[in-house]
């Protein structure tokens, strides 16, 4: 088992409910298991990354569950905390935080803050996909 736990938030393909999450492959069925209890929709995917990251294993579409995107952040939070005795780093777009040594609190806030900006981030994708989808249908739309 490695020392550190890297976790990266990224959107989802166009018109998908939810996001992707990257993470360090030794916990991707911990945390798998801890979206699924919370009521999250997950499935698997793999990414080979050369570097720093190595393999990484996505956990791809969580799909929005009760809590919505609000309650990841708790679940991800409560993650971390049963993981506290690692380095933990997470990564949204060019956002990378250590997130050791935080109080419950401070994470949670943190971690919702990177979640909106993926949340952000999908429904700017997904705007373009409608976009080019409409252009696509009808071509001489703008004529």
């Amino acid at each position: 088992m490695t020392t550190s736990l890297r976790i990266r938030l990224a959107p989802s393909a166009p018109d998908e409910d939810g996001i992707t999450i990257y993470v360090t492959p030794d916990v991707a069925e911990d945390l798998k298991a801890d979206l699924e209890a919370s009521g999250y929709k997950t499935s698997w995917a793999l990414e080979f990354a050369f570097g720093a990251e190595d393999l990484i294993i996505a956990i791809a579409s969580v799909a929005t569950a009760a809590g919505g995107l609000g309650g990841l952040a708790a679940v991800l939070t409560a993650f971390f905390h049963k993981n506290q005795h690692r380095s933990i780093t997470m990564k949204s777009g060019d956002n990378e935080i250590t997130l050791t040594g935080l109080a419950k609190g401070e994470t949670e806030a943190i971690v919702q803050t990177l979640i909106d900006r993926v949340a952000e981030q999908q429904k700017a994708l997904d705007d373009s996909w409608h976009r080019i989808l409409e252009e696509t249908e009808d071509p001489g739309k703008d004529e």
